[in-house]
Protein backbone atom coordinates (compact mmCIF):
# COMPACT_ATOMS: atom_id res chain seq x y z
CA UNK A 1 0.00 0.00 0.00
CA UNK A 2 1.43 3.37 -1.14
CA UNK A 3 2.53 5.70 1.90
CA UNK A 4 -0.11 8.45 2.36
CA UNK A 5 0.95 12.32 2.67
CA UNK A 6 0.77 13.89 6.02
CA UNK A 7 -2.87 15.19 5.77
CA UNK A 8 -4.75 18.47 7.17
CA UNK A 9 -6.56 16.47 9.53
CA UNK A 10 -3.18 14.82 11.05
CA UNK A 11 -1.48 18.33 11.08
CA UNK A 12 -5.04 19.75 13.17
CA UNK A 13 -4.22 16.69 15.57
CA UNK A 14 -0.62 17.78 16.34
CA UNK A 15 -1.87 21.02 17.11
CA UNK A 16 -4.55 19.59 19.36
CA UNK A 17 -1.74 17.54 21.01
CA UNK A 18 0.48 21.08 21.77
CA UNK A 19 -2.38 22.91 22.74
CA UNK A 20 -3.19 20.09 25.46
CA UNK A 21 0.64 19.78 26.62
CA UNK A 22 0.43 23.60 27.39
CA UNK A 23 -2.62 23.36 29.49
CA UNK A 24 -1.53 20.31 31.27
CA UNK A 25 2.23 22.54 31.83
CA UNK A 26 -0.13 25.43 33.43
CA UNK A 27 -2.49 23.64 35.83
CA UNK A 28 0.96 21.69 37.15
CA UNK A 29 2.28 25.50 37.81
CA UNK A 30 -0.86 26.85 39.66
CA UNK A 31 -0.99 23.34 41.18
CA UNK A 32 2.54 23.93 42.32
CA UNK A 33 2.29 27.93 42.89
CA UNK A 34 -0.63 26.84 45.33
CA UNK A 35 1.39 24.24 47.66
CA UNK A 36 4.25 26.57 47.70
CA UNK A 37 2.28 29.46 48.99
CA UNK A 38 0.62 27.18 51.43
CA UNK A 39 3.48 25.46 52.70
CA UNK A 40 5.13 29.04 53.23
CA UNK A 41 1.83 30.63 55.25
CA UNK A 42 2.02 27.31 57.22
CA UNK A 43 6.53 27.89 57.78
CA UNK A 44 5.39 31.50 59.39
CA UNK A 45 2.30 30.73 61.52
CA UNK A 46 4.51 28.07 63.23
CA UNK A 47 7.51 30.27 63.76
CA UNK A 48 5.14 32.90 64.85
CA UNK A 49 4.02 30.88 67.66
CA UNK A 50 7.09 29.84 69.10
CA UNK A 51 8.03 32.23 71.51
CA UNK A 52 12.10 30.98 71.29
CA UNK A 53 12.81 32.16 67.97
CA UNK A 54 10.32 34.66 67.74
CA UNK A 55 12.82 37.24 66.91
CA UNK A 56 14.13 35.70 64.37
CA UNK A 57 11.29 34.66 62.68
CA UNK A 58 9.47 37.84 62.57
CA UNK A 59 11.57 39.01 60.04
CA UNK A 60 11.16 35.76 57.60
CA UNK A 61 7.11 36.60 58.48
CA UNK A 62 7.59 40.27 56.99
CA UNK A 63 9.77 39.00 54.04
CA UNK A 64 6.89 36.36 53.01
CA UNK A 65 4.29 37.91 53.88
CA UNK A 66 3.82 41.79 55.11
CA UNK A 67 0.85 42.02 57.77
CA UNK A 68 0.38 45.38 56.31
CA UNK A 69 -0.14 43.08 52.80
CA UNK A 70 -3.84 42.30 53.20
CA UNK A 71 -3.87 39.19 49.81
CA UNK A 72 -1.80 37.31 52.71
CA UNK A 73 -4.82 37.27 55.18
CA UNK A 74 -7.18 35.92 51.73
CA UNK A 75 -7.98 32.26 50.80
CA UNK A 76 -7.21 30.68 47.55
CA UNK A 77 -11.07 31.42 46.11
CA UNK A 78 -10.50 35.28 47.35
CA UNK A 79 -7.60 36.03 45.07
CA UNK A 80 -8.91 37.64 41.73
CA UNK A 81 -5.33 36.67 40.10
CA UNK A 82 -6.36 32.87 40.67
CA UNK A 83 -9.99 33.22 39.24
CA UNK A 84 -8.18 34.56 36.34
CA UNK A 85 -5.90 31.62 36.10
CA UNK A 86 -8.29 28.54 36.23
CA UNK A 87 -10.55 30.88 33.52
CA UNK A 88 -7.82 30.58 31.56
CA UNK A 89 -7.11 26.97 32.58
CA UNK A 90 -10.98 26.34 31.49
CA UNK A 91 -10.64 28.29 28.37
CA UNK A 92 -7.73 26.55 26.81
CA UNK A 93 -9.01 22.92 27.66
CA UNK A 94 -12.34 23.75 26.50
CA UNK A 95 -10.74 25.13 23.27
CA UNK A 96 -8.34 21.77 22.81
CA UNK A 97 -11.81 19.44 23.65
CA UNK A 98 -13.43 21.68 20.72
CA UNK A 99 -10.46 21.33 18.34
CA UNK A 100 -10.01 17.68 19.05
CA UNK A 101 -13.70 16.75 18.34
CA UNK A 102 -13.57 18.88 15.13
CA UNK A 103 -10.15 17.01 14.19
CA UNK A 104 -11.99 13.83 14.51
CA UNK A 105 -15.21 14.53 12.33
CA UNK A 106 -13.00 16.26 9.55
CA UNK A 107 -10.64 12.94 9.58
CA UNK A 108 -13.98 10.91 9.36
CA UNK A 109 -15.60 13.06 6.63
CA UNK A 110 -12.17 13.23 4.74
CA UNK A 111 -12.04 9.21 4.64
CA UNK A 112 -15.36 8.76 3.38
CA UNK A 113 -15.26 11.09 0.70
CA UNK A 114 -11.55 9.20 -0.85
CA UNK A 115 -12.24 5.64 0.53
CA UNK A 116 -13.13 2.73 -1.65
CA UNK A 117 -16.99 1.58 -2.69
CA UNK A 118 -17.07 -1.64 -4.30
CA UNK A 119 -20.26 -3.03 -5.71
CA UNK A 120 -22.06 -4.58 -8.38
CA UNK A 121 -22.33 -2.39 -11.27
CA UNK A 122 -25.15 -1.63 -13.21
CA UNK A 123 -26.10 -1.32 -16.64
CA UNK A 124 -30.01 0.77 -17.58
CA UNK A 125 -30.60 -0.05 -13.65
CA UNK A 126 -30.03 -3.64 -13.85
CA UNK A 127 -26.71 -5.40 -11.92
CA UNK A 128 -24.86 -6.79 -14.62
CA UNK A 129 -24.95 -10.33 -13.29
CA UNK A 130 -25.30 -14.00 -15.68
CA UNK A 131 -25.31 -17.58 -15.72
CA UNK A 132 -23.52 -19.21 -18.32
CA UNK A 133 -25.41 -22.90 -17.88
CA UNK A 134 -25.48 -23.90 -21.46
CA UNK A 135 -23.56 -27.17 -20.46
CA UNK A 136 -25.45 -28.27 -17.39
CA UNK A 137 -26.75 -31.07 -19.68
CA UNK A 138 -23.74 -32.58 -20.78
CA UNK A 139 -22.53 -35.09 -19.07
CA UNK A 140 -18.84 -34.38 -20.09
CA UNK A 141 -16.75 -32.39 -17.52
CA UNK A 142 -14.37 -30.30 -19.68
CA UNK A 143 -17.67 -28.96 -20.82
CA UNK A 144 -19.60 -28.50 -17.55
CA UNK A 145 -16.72 -26.67 -16.17
CA UNK A 146 -17.76 -24.17 -18.27
CA UNK A 147 -20.74 -23.23 -16.67
CA UNK A 148 -20.57 -20.69 -14.13
CA UNK A 149 -22.20 -17.44 -12.72
CA UNK A 150 -20.54 -14.01 -13.72
CA UNK A 151 -21.00 -10.33 -11.68
CA UNK A 152 -19.32 -6.91 -13.03
CA UNK A 153 -18.54 -5.05 -10.19
CA UNK A 154 -16.83 -1.46 -10.00
CA UNK A 155 -14.96 0.17 -7.41
CA UNK A 156 -16.76 3.54 -7.43
CA UNK A 157 -14.50 5.42 -4.77
CA UNK A 158 -11.45 8.22 -5.31
CA UNK A 159 -9.17 5.60 -3.76
CA UNK A 160 -7.88 1.87 -4.54
CA UNK A 161 -9.55 -0.97 -2.96
CA UNK A 162 -7.02 -3.66 -1.85
CA UNK A 163 -7.19 -7.60 -0.94
CA UNK A 164 -10.57 -7.83 -2.49
CA UNK A 165 -12.61 -11.43 -2.24
CA UNK A 166 -15.92 -12.05 -3.89
CA UNK A 167 -18.33 -14.95 -2.99
CA UNK A 168 -21.26 -16.26 -4.34
CA UNK A 169 -24.09 -18.73 -3.39
CA UNK A 170 -27.18 -20.56 -5.38
CA UNK A 171 -29.83 -20.47 -2.62
CA UNK A 172 -32.99 -22.53 -3.12
CA UNK A 173 -36.20 -21.92 -2.06
CA UNK A 174 -39.61 -23.29 -2.62
CA UNK A 175 -41.67 -21.64 -5.65
CA UNK A 176 -43.51 -18.44 -4.79
CA UNK A 177 -41.60 -18.01 -1.17
CA UNK A 178 -38.93 -15.03 -0.39
CA UNK A 179 -35.52 -15.82 0.64
CA UNK A 180 -34.97 -15.23 4.51
CA UNK A 181 -32.81 -12.46 4.86
CA UNK A 182 -31.37 -13.82 8.38
CA UNK A 183 -30.85 -17.26 6.72
CA UNK A 184 -29.32 -15.86 3.93
CA UNK A 185 -26.49 -13.68 5.80
CA UNK A 186 -25.76 -16.42 8.07
CA UNK A 187 -25.18 -19.03 4.84
CA UNK A 188 -22.99 -16.49 3.03
CA UNK A 189 -21.20 -15.67 6.48
CA UNK A 190 -20.79 -19.34 7.10
CA UNK A 191 -19.31 -20.57 3.60
CA UNK A 192 -17.31 -17.41 2.02
CA UNK A 193 -14.86 -17.17 4.89
CA UNK A 194 -12.25 -18.71 2.72
CA UNK A 195 -12.66 -16.46 -0.30
CA UNK A 196 -9.51 -16.13 -1.98
CA UNK A 197 -8.01 -12.46 -2.47
CA UNK A 198 -7.64 -10.59 -5.59
CA UNK A 199 -5.76 -7.77 -7.68
CA UNK A 200 -6.09 -4.56 -6.48
CA UNK A 201 -9.65 -2.60 -7.73
CA UNK A 202 -8.23 0.81 -8.53
CA UNK A 203 -10.89 4.16 -8.59
CA UNK A 204 -13.22 3.43 -11.07
CA UNK A 205 -12.16 0.11 -12.43
CA UNK A 206 -14.44 -2.13 -13.43
CA UNK A 207 -14.13 -5.71 -13.27
CA UNK A 208 -16.02 -9.35 -13.82
CA UNK A 209 -15.57 -12.20 -11.00
CA UNK A 210 -16.36 -15.50 -12.56
CA UNK A 211 -17.96 -18.48 -10.29
CA UNK A 212 -17.36 -21.75 -11.51
CA UNK A 213 -20.53 -24.11 -11.08
CA UNK A 214 -20.32 -27.70 -9.18
CA UNK A 215 -22.77 -30.63 -9.48
CA UNK A 216 -24.69 -28.76 -7.09
CA UNK A 217 -25.26 -25.16 -8.25
CA UNK A 218 -25.80 -27.17 -11.77
CA UNK A 219 -28.80 -29.25 -10.58
CA UNK A 220 -29.84 -25.85 -8.75
CA UNK A 221 -30.12 -23.93 -12.16
CA UNK A 222 -31.80 -27.17 -13.71
CA UNK A 223 -34.60 -27.19 -11.37
CA UNK A 224 -34.91 -23.58 -11.56
CA UNK A 225 -35.66 -23.48 -14.89
CA UNK A 226 -37.89 -26.04 -15.02
CA UNK A 227 -39.92 -24.06 -12.12
CA UNK A 228 -39.63 -26.40 -9.58
CA UNK A 229 -37.87 -24.03 -7.40
CA UNK A 230 -36.83 -20.29 -6.62
CA UNK A 231 -33.43 -19.42 -6.69
CA UNK A 232 -31.45 -16.80 -5.56
CA UNK A 233 -28.08 -16.26 -5.49
CA UNK A 234 -26.45 -14.23 -2.71
CA UNK A 235 -22.69 -13.39 -1.85
CA UNK A 236 -20.19 -10.95 -0.41
CA UNK A 237 -17.36 -8.40 -1.88
CA UNK A 238 -14.87 -7.99 0.99
CA UNK A 239 -12.21 -4.81 0.55
CA UNK A 240 -9.59 -3.04 2.40
CA UNK A 241 -9.88 0.68 1.50
CA UNK A 242 -6.67 2.91 1.47
CA UNK A 243 -6.84 3.93 5.17
CA UNK A 244 -6.52 0.32 6.78
CA UNK A 245 -10.20 -0.37 7.30
CA UNK A 246 -12.03 -3.31 6.10
CA UNK A 247 -15.58 -2.96 4.40
CA UNK A 248 -18.13 -5.85 2.94
CA UNK A 249 -20.66 -5.55 0.21
CA UNK A 250 -23.65 -8.11 0.49
CA UNK A 251 -25.10 -8.87 -3.02
CA UNK A 252 -28.51 -10.69 -3.29
CA UNK A 253 -30.49 -11.41 -6.63
CA UNK A 254 -33.08 -13.36 -7.45
CA UNK A 255 -33.09 -15.50 -10.61
CA UNK A 256 -36.00 -14.82 -12.96
CA UNK A 257 -36.68 -16.59 -17.08
CA UNK A 258 -38.81 -13.97 -19.02
CA UNK A 259 -39.20 -15.45 -22.20
CA UNK A 260 -36.80 -17.67 -21.43
CA UNK A 261 -33.99 -14.83 -21.25
CA UNK A 262 -32.37 -14.09 -17.54
CA UNK A 263 -33.78 -11.53 -15.49
CA UNK A 264 -32.25 -10.49 -11.69
CA UNK A 265 -34.66 -9.06 -9.59
CA UNK A 266 -32.76 -7.16 -6.26
CA UNK A 267 -33.48 -8.59 -2.89
CA UNK A 268 -34.47 -6.46 -0.23
CA UNK A 269 -32.67 -5.69 3.45
CA UNK A 270 -29.21 -6.06 4.07
CA UNK A 271 -28.10 -7.03 0.82
CA UNK A 272 -26.31 -4.50 -1.40
CA UNK A 273 -25.38 -2.30 1.49
CA UNK A 274 -21.65 -1.42 1.59
CA UNK A 275 -20.68 -0.94 5.68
Amino acid sequence: MPKEEKSTADSAIDIAAGIAALVIALALQIWLNSRKQNKKSGSAANSASNETQQSSKVMLTETVCPERNPECKKKWHQKPNNWIKAATLFFVGGYTILTFCLVLTSRDTEHRQLRAYVGPQKSNGISTITAACQYCGIIDPAQQAKNNLTILVKNFGLTPAYRPTDCLLPIPVAVNEALDITSGVKMVEERCRSAVSRPTIWPQEERSYVSPFNEEHIELFRKATAKEIDLYVAGVITYDDAFGSSHKTYICYKYLLVDGLQNWESCDGVFGADD
